[in-house]
């Protein structure tokens, strides 16, 4: 059984309007939807469907990305089965009685995503959405926290459109990027000859924005003598330009953001605490990307649909570049992401994107830091591990590829001025990819052939080989 939710049928209770589609096989399903257009949730009977569901899952997700996948069960034994939640399905929903709730909330909170013009549609990010849609209205400062890359001035923009102000401006500005020499010129405004360079009056980004809002990004970053002047006007409600007698009054709405530990700043004693806590009377965390794969898929195949974008889109992606770009931690997040999706579309331009393209642009992006594409600032777990399996792989393609073309050019035998290279190989290398697979699958030669992205006849042949048996 699956029962389908269409995007035109939001507004009310949705569930009368859900569609028991009784299709048993994946394709009919597809064909089906693109009959009836987008879906909005797409759940599935698990006890039905228990034995399919980590091949279907991919297969949908591939064909209706924004779509959420879910999967009901009747009990919580019956929902821990199989790791769904690491094959491409969304959401796992337990016991039957809270069936029709959870697609009536999960429907709401996809709306709201479409209300905000967010792509995505993971738990955190619909979480995110019913956060923001709960603060907007107020007029209390909200702290946005998060790593570089994740998004944290879309949801200031978000606090903005759905608040009082959102018909005066809304200004950004990134505090780490402006001198601290003249951070409180720039936020304050100053007088003609308040300073050297002074040539004119200036009005500083607390009087643009009068009655809208004012985004303060990396405030972490904000030097010391500009946060006090800060607590200032937070607390009286006014400021001054430089050189000037005049008070103005501040009517904006402030919000900041930071990727640093505010809390741990003011423990060290390089944030002032009374301004912490001005700052942070609302806290809201932006998850990295690595922490919501299921927004990965939506959010690239949005890139790849922009307007500006220079080349035609490529036009699919193979399953196996699926597992990878879940796999991979994306320390840059969002922006790196979107770095991803300009890169494929001008390399492989109205083609099937595949394991390799990935592998390539995963290794020239951690070139900097490391000869593999592993994170260095974050632990490594299962999805970095992954990566580092199918890099030692790919590596050693390469190599034997290249010591084939040298043996090919240089000349037969030896003798002066013939120089060979050593008979070096990555069967090093690949004996402990494998083995650490084994290692990580328990065993299982078939889990480990998926993990190393090799087949199983070349896994056993090359454990046959090593004497991994």
């Amino acid at each position: 059984m699956w029962l389908v939710t269409r995007r035109d049928t939001v507004e009310n209770d949705i569930i009368p309007h859900v569609s028991d589609l009784k299709v048993e096989r994946v394709g009919g399903l597809v064909q089906l939807l693109r009959k009836r257009g987008k879906p909005l949730i797409i759940a599935v009977d698990g006890a039905e469907h228990e034995l399919r569901l980590a091949d279907a899952a991919l297969k949908i997700q591939l064909r209706f990305p924004d779509a959420l996948l879910v999967v009901l069960f009747e009990d919580s034994l019956t929902a821990g089965r199989g790791g769904l939640l690491n094959h491409g399905v969304d959401e796992l929903v337990y016991p039957a009685i809270e069936w029709a709730g959870s697609m009536n909330r999960f429907a709401k909170e996809l709306a709201q995503l479409s209300r905000f013009h967010w792509v995505g549609k993971s738990d955190m990010v619909r979480n995110l959405s019913s956060q923001v849609a709960l603060a907007a209205p107020s007029d209390i400062g909200v702290l946005i926290t998060g790593e570089s890359g994740a998004g944290k001035e879309l949801v200031a923009k978000a606090l903005h459109q759905f608040s009082p102000r959102s018909s005066f401006q809304f200004v950004a500005v990134n505090t780490g990027a402006i001198p601290a020499t003249l951070l409180e010129s720039e936020l304050f405004g100053h007088e003609k000859g308040a300073f050297t360079g002074a040539v004119k009056k200036h009005r500083g980004f607390f009087e643009v924005a009068r009655g809208g809002t004012v985004f303060l990004d990396e405030v972490g970053d904000m030097p010391q003598a500009t946060q006090v002047s800060l607590l200032r006007v937070l607390e009286s409600k006014r400021f001054r330009r430089l050189g000037s007698t005049k008070e103005l009054e501040s009517d904006i709405r402030l919000i900041s953001a930071t990727h640093r530990d505010l809390s741990a700043l003011e423990a060290a004693g390089t944030f002032r605490r009374d301004l912490y806590y001005r700052l942070s009377a609302i806290t809201l965390r932006v998850a990295p990307l690595r922490d919501r794969k299921s927004d990965i898929l939506p959010l690239l195949f949005h890139f790849w649909n922009r307007e500006d974008l220079s080349s035609k889109p490529p036009s699919g992606l193979d399953p196996e570049a699926v597992k990878l770009l879940w796999s991979y931690s994306w320390p840059g997040n969002i922006r790196e992401l979107r770095n991803f999706a300009d890169a494929t579309a001008v390399a492989v331009s109205d083609e099937v994107v595949t394991e390799e393209s990935v592998m390539q642009f995963v290794q020239r992006e951690r070139a900097r830091d490391t000869n593999l594409p592993v994170v260095t600032h974050h632990p490594s777990g299962t999805g970095s591990q992954d990566v580092l399996l199918h890099a030692i792989l790919h590596l050693g393609r390469q190599v034997r590829e290249l010591r084939q073309i040298v043996d090919e050019r240089l000349p037969e035998g030896t003798g002066p001025g013939v120089i060979r290279p050593p008979a070096a190989s990555v069967a090093d290398a690949e004996r402990t990819a494998i083995e650490s697979a084994l290692l990580e699958t328990g065993g299982n030669r078939r889990k480990a052939s998926r993990l190393l992205g090799i087949g199983e006849r070349t896994l056993y042949r090359k454990i046959s080989e090593y004497g991994l048996n």
